[in-house]
């Protein structure tokens, strides 16, 4: 059942990612809208690059958030021990 909902999901997807970014222009203001000018395309240009390198190479970003993740942790084990 989760398999054929997953499946559903990845259509859906698709078909509504075509109707929007690759399908016709139906608003008459939007017919004259510019693609990315130089300025924007460098800003988005390393995006990519670091998505890239996170997948391949997490552990670096695990080293930073690792404080951070630890002390929440326990202050949600200590809530929860609480609640008992």
């Amino acid at each position: 059942m989760a398999a054929l909902g997953v499946i559903l999901a990845a259509i859906y997807l698709l078909w509504m990612f075509q109707k929007m970014f690759l399908g016709q222009v139906t608003n008459p203001k939007n017919e004259n809208l510019p693609d990315l000018n130089r300025r924007e395309l460098l800003v988005l240009a390393p995006l990519p690059g670091l998505i890239f390198w996170i997948g391949l190479y997490p552990q670096p970003f695990f080293n930073l958030m690792q404080s951070s993740v630890g002390s929440l942790a326990d202050v949600f084990s200590a809530a929860s021990i609480a609640a008992r």
